[in-house]
């Protein structure tokens, strides 16, 4: 299972600030795209599209294998690109402490 460190936020206009692997980190929410400022690098990330669609469904700690299905369901891809793609954009969440693996994940 997949889930967000920070268990709800409400997806209109919100800010969050936490300190993660020793990183300050904010995220700005918006209606159709997230924001990530890692402070203490300057790095920015900008979530938006099926990046941003990802984040949401992450949201309700769904199983990679769910999330991989309800994205392919949307897309016109492959199973496999997809699984590759996702598991690529899930690790750099995980990178910056913005997501936590519940469990092993089945590809």
């Amino acid at each position: 299972m997949l889930a967000f460190l920070k268990k709800r936020i409400n997806y209109q206009n919100k800010y969050l600030k936490r300190d993660t692997k020793g990183k300050q980190i904010k995220v700005f929410v918006a209606s159709k795209s997230v924001k990530v400022l890692i402070e203490k690098s300057g790095e920015f990330l900008s979530l938006d599209g099926i990046s941003f669609e990802i984040w949401q469904l992450l949201g309700k700690k769904i199983s990679f294998q769910d999330l991989i299905k309800k994205i392919e369901k949307r897309y016109d891809v492959s199973e496999n690109r997809l699984k590759v793609d996702v598991n690529a954009f899930l690790s750099e969440l995980e990178k910056y402490g913005l997501l936590k693996v519940l469990g092993k994940a089945k590809s």
